[in-house]
């Protein structure tokens, strides 16, 4: 009888180790099924059940892309006053994220997204909602820069928002007089220098749509610089040089 009754109660303690156990990995999966940021127009923005976007006075839509792949186990709708969901896909360099346009996806002044899990049978289970609100802004219309890097064969680098000039000082490859410190050679020419450059006011580096890009600091090359509003300004790059051996 004793032994009966111990042999029960190993069971009932054993199947409540399983119980816990099982329930481990159940609230693992849940806390990372929760998205903590999406692209918004080629931003990183923190994701809470209701967030706030600046988008410009003049847009008729907004590009929306998740910022981690789903690997098909999730997925990230938006949906339309109808409840229609369209599927939103993983922001990456080819692939800019779903648009959505004002007519078919704004509800009042938001969007609203819901994130969902597949489960083995496919059944879609609802795991979160998100409310974006737009909040309309008149786009900035200065092409300035924020800052500049010094990159590949480059000393240094400062930059002059009024004169759209970058000044640079790169390093001669092969030593010679100073009063020839200004001369430019075929070496010198050939060489890979570069800078990253990084806009100012939400404006973008042309040359690949964002706001900080790399580009080359040979003396006489440009870059545009594309303001919010979609004013465009050309910066210069001006080199000087310094001999490799003098400024080690």
């Amino acid at each position: 009888m004793k032994k009966s009754k111990f042999l029960k109660k190993s069971l009932a303690m054993l199947l409540a180790l399983m119980l816990v156990v099982a329930m481990i990995p159940l609230s693992a999966s849940a806390a990372e099924l929760g998205l903590e940021s999406i692209y918004v127009n080629g931003s990183l923005t923190n994701l809470a059940s209701e967030f706030t976007v600046d988008v410009s006075s003049t847009a008729t839509s907004v590009k929306v892309g998740t910022n981690e792949d789903l690997t098909g186990e999730y997925k990230l709708y938006a949906l339309t006053s109808g409840q229609v969901k369209t599927e939103i896909p993983q922001w990456n360099a080819g692939n800019g994220g779903k648009e959505l346009d004002y007519a078919t996806y704004l509800q009042g002044d938001s969007i609203k997204f819901q994130l969902v899990e597949i489960s083995q049978n496919g059944t879609e289970i609802e795991v979160a909602t998100y409310t974006m609100k737009l909040n309309p802004v008149t786009p900035n219309n200065l092409t300035d820069l924020a800052s500049v890097k010094p990159l590949t064969g480059v000393y240094s680098a400062t930059f002059d928002n009024v004169a759209k000039e970058v000044h640079v000082v790169l390093a001669r490859q092969t030593a010679r007089a100073n009063d020839a410190k200004n001369t430019i050679t075929a070496d010198d020419d050939s060489m890979p220098a570069t800078i990253e450059v990084t806009a100012a006011n939400n404006a973008t580096i042309t040359s690949n749509g964002k706001a900080t890009d790399t580009v080359s600091a040979k003396d006489g090359a440009s870059f545009e610089v594309k303001a919010a509003s979609g004013r465009v300004s050309k910066f210069t790059v001006v080199a000087t040089y310094e001999d490799a051996l003098a400024t080690m």
